[in-house]
């Protein structure tokens, strides 16, 4: 079996933690079928910039590369940031139209699987039926939450996405969401959930840190402010650490001080995925307040690293905890205040000081419940049954 991955969301030499999730799920059905695999990477067309920026690194990128031993492909395509979005995917098909003939020439996939809806899938799925090959797309959150609230987007899911063989999300209220908002019928998106890796994201030793720990991008929709001015409520001795680097920290930081908060709350920038795990190794009580959600992988790591989580119930955040009886976390409302956070994280901080790691027992045995084998047998039935025919 031969599979072409299409997506923007998958590393490169010069961004190696982009896309990890997409990676990691194609390498554990790649060892779970042994395909043969390559790559394409769409990338904007822009010249070569200075500076060590996301795009700038990319721009320097060659035509090409080899990650990890798999092949890489890097066509581009015009677009101009925050315009045009509703031709965007028209843009990717036809910048990526002439290498993509050539790799069904010589590589000859049997499936084109396509990771982010838009405008990745939309143009993935595109170029994929033109030549007569059978394409899976997999929605992973904002791409749905976000991108689909576009009048121009929406009519192009409705058209386009009906003509995957198989379309799936992360969690099961973002498949109902994408079946309302691309008129698609019910049941008919499939919920192909994120796996956690067991061994990588473990319960640390030693008494966990008297903390609240939130990992994401310091960017609006993750409301990392709502996080630093709950922390007014929480009791003294118990600090808040952002793991994550964005837009925002200006002003969260200008939040933090203006509230006196100094020390308790801390922003540590961006860290490697090793760093990450070394980071929730040393435990405390994981915080995400996103106002909208896919399948969070952070979340996931967090309960693999036994540390009871408070999150907002944005989209497939109240799924990956289960019902109480997991005791793996609480849900907050989406539209609660930073007092009601407050007293939310208060309570779990003052379960962490009383029962030490014991309070990450049900988010330890949450996260094994979550592997990722259920995950990757599905897919490999579709994967077969789509080669086969």
């Amino acid at each position: 079996m031969r599979v072409l991955v299409f997506t923007n969301l998958w590393p490169s030499s010069v961004a190696l933690q982009h896309g990890s999730f997409v990676r990691e799920r194609v390498r554990r059905l790649r060892a779970r079928l042994g395909f043969d695999l390559e790559v394409v990477h769409p990338l904007p067309l822009y010249p070569k910039l200075p500076g060590d920026s996301f795009a700038a690194r990319h721009s320097r990128l060659g035509a090409e590369e080899v990650v990890d031993g798999v092949r890489v492909h890097y066509p581009r395509y015009f677009h101009v940031p925050r315009f045009g979005v509703g031709r965007q995917a028209m843009r990717m098909e036809r910048g990526c139209r002439k290498v993509f003939s050539e790799i069904v020439r010589r590589f000859e996939p049997h499936i084109v699987d396509t990771h982010y809806l838009y405008p990745d899938a939309c143009a993935g799925i595109r170029l994929a039926t033109s030549h007569g090959k059978p394409a899976f797309a997999t929605a992973r959150g904002s791409d749905v939450n976000l991108l689909g609230t576009v009048d121009a987007v929406r009519a192009q899911f409705a058209e386009t996405l009906p003509r995957a063989r198989r379309l799936m999300t992360v969690s099961t209220a973002l498949a109902r969401e994408l079946e309302r908002v691309a008129c698609l019928p019910e049941g008919s998106v499939i919920t192909m959930r994120n796996g956690v890796d067991l061994e990588r994201f473990s319960v640390g030793d030693g008494p966990p840190e008297p903390r609240i720990l939130c990992i994401a991008r310091l960017v609006e929709i993750k409301r990392v402010d709502l996080l630093v001015r709950a922390m007014q409520h929480v009791r003294a001795g118990v600090r808040l650490d952002v793991v994550g680097s964005g837009p925002q920290r200006p002003q969260l930081e200008r939040i933090r001080d203006e509230l006196g908060l100094g020390e308790r709350v801390r922003f540590l920038g961006q860290r490697t995925r090793e760093d990450v795990a070394a980071e929730l190794r040393r435990g405390g009580v994981f915080a995400l307040a996103s106002r909208h959600e896919g399948w969070p992988n952070a979340l996931m790591e967090g309960l693999a690293s036994g540390m009871f989580a408070v999150v907002s119930a944005a989209g497939g955040m109240p799924e990956i905890l289960g019902s109480s009886e997991t005791d793996a976390g609480v849900v907050i409302e989406v539209d609660a205040d930073a007092t009601a956070w407050g007293a939310a994280l208060d309570a779990a901080a003052e379960r962490l000081l009383r029962d030490g790691r014991r309070s990450g027992n049900g988010a330890r045995k949450r996260a094994e419940a979550l592997s990722w084998d259920h995950t990757i047998e599905a897919l490999a039935g579709y994967f077969e049954e789509a080669a086969a025919q």
